[in-house]
């Protein structure tokens, strides 16, 4: 560790709230490039998880740099009551990959306020106060998506949440006793589960209620809660559970859209258009971007409303720039086609992976959000939590940066950027490969001898 790291780690030690355990370590991070990212000691690593999720086309991508530099010399921030020029382009471009009539859009900083104003747009429209989400979700870490959000050490200590949130159970195909594995290598199939969960959800939602019912809050993949993708025949039979009640279901898109999971959105998968979905992280290419989008029919109940969600930054000139930047490169690169054959590519190298270490019990996921689940045992799919973090440490060690991830803290998320290149792949599933025979060589290396009572 060079001088000037310690100095760093040193200075936030005394300075910086951790925003979470264990953030205050190295490395530091100072640099990014495309998939690279470099520290404070001259260490570089392939950055496997697009720094925090965010950066799908690449770190610093040249037209994002551009964008932000003649929205620097143009106009950065207006204000909140009047409309910026390109937050209305970005907003008409947006409406233009929406499913059904989603084409009235807001832009907002953090996944998290987008799925806060998408929870008070919820509850001002049907005039109710109620939400369901899904055990395993994560939705941000303000008061309403935190409320929501069932995600293994997200909730304790924080007092009271907001009445009216409730957690909808979610069928893991994997772990069902249910599950069957497909002909396929497309994953698992349990729909006993399915029903199961949807009308044990349903009976307990009816139970708790106080007659509020105003929305239903879903991710189409559970990102944080390990990579989990509930089945569609589920979230078909949640549409109709939110429709039953009057609900507006919302689809967080926040990590699955923008070619993330191999297409422009997840929501058009279904076969039922959602009343409102959100974007961020993939919308502002590292930048602090999001929107909420929904129909006109919506929002003119909530302009006869009166509804407000408004805030220091609304539809900023910058987040309007960068946000048609992101989406011109996903168009001109194609980068939404290689999102899916990259990461079809990585599913087949684990597979391959998985017949030589044992720990290896799933992979799963679409197009470049993709996890692996270790285990003990295969059969029992005892989840292997020590080794998976010591596969993760062996790895960023070696030069590599993935996440843990899931309930049983267990499986390791994958989701580099979309750029990242073939090299660049082959380069980080070698890391994994040693770091599994590292593993394996101190799993076969005999125990130190205990010290002789008679030595001492």
């Amino acid at each position: 560790m060079t001088p000037r790291t310690e100095t760093l780690l040193d200075l936030a030690r005394k300075h910086i709230i951790p925003h979470k355990p264990g953030v205050i370590r190295a490395p530091i991070m100072a640099t990014g490039q495309g998939s690279i990212v470099g520290d404070t000691d001259g260490r570089s690593y392939i950055d496997f998880l697009s720094g925090q999720v965010c950066s799908t086309i690449g770190h610093s991508h040249p037209a994002v740099v551009e964008a932000l530099r003649e929205s620097c010399e143009r106009m950065l921030h207006c204000n909140a009551n009047m409309q910026s020029e390109t937050g209305i382009l970005l907003a008409a471009e947006l409406a233009a990959i929406m499913p059904g009539r989603l084409s009235k859009s807001l832009f907002k900083s953090s996944g998290s306020e987008a799925n806060e104003m998408a929870i008070h747009l919820a509850k001002k429209a049907t005039g109710n106060w109620e939400v369901v989400s899904l055990a395993g979700a994560f939705h941000g870490m303000t008061s309403g998506p935190r409320a929501s959000t069932f995600t293994s050490g997200t909730r304790g200590g924080y007092g009271p949440g907001v009445p009216g949130t409730f957690a909808f159970p979610v069928p893991d195909c994997y772990r069902s006793r249910h599950a069957t594995r497909k002909a396929t290598d497309d994953g698992w199939v349990c729909e006993e589960s399915v029903r199961e969960c949807l009308a044990m959800g349903t009976a307990l939602f009816d139970a708790q209620s106080q007659g509020s019912p105003a929305a239903v809050l879903v991710e189409p993949i559970l990102s944080a809660g390990g990579v989990t993708e509930p089945p569609v025949s589920f979230l078909r039979g949640l549409k109709t559970f939110a429709e039953e009640r009057g609900m507006l279901l919302i689809m967080d898109e926040c990590q699955t859209g923008l070619g993330r999971a191999g297409s422009w959105l997840v929501s058009h998968d279904y076969g039922f258009v959602p009343d409102v979905i959100t974007l961020s992280k993939t919308l502002g290419a590292g930048l602090p971007v999001s929107s909420v989008t929904t129909t006109p029919e919506i929002v003119d109940i909530l302009v006869e409303k009166r509804f407000m969600h408004s805030a220091s930054h609304v539809n900023d000139p910058f987040a309007g720039a960068v946000g048609l930047a992101v989406l011109r490169v996903l168009k001109e690169e194609g980068l939404i086609e290689q999102s899916r054959r990259k990461g079809e590519a990585i599913k087949a190298a684990l597979r391959r992976m998985a017949q030589r270490w044992e720990w290896i019990g799933d992979i799963r996921g679409r197009g470049l959000l993709l996890g692996m689940e270790l285990v003990r045992d295969r059969d029992s799919k005892e989840p292997a939590d020590a080794e998976c973090r010591r596969f993760h440490d062996l790895c960023l060690e070696s030069g590599l940066i993935l996440n843990i991830c899931g309930a049983y803290n267990n499986v390791i998320r994958m989701m580099p950027p979309i750029t990242i290149s073939d090299s660049e792949i082959d380069a980080a599933l070698a890391i994994m490969d040693s770091a599994f025979r590292r593993m394996a060589e101190d799993a076969a290396a005999p125990a130190p001898r205990a010290a002789s009572l008679a030595a001492h």
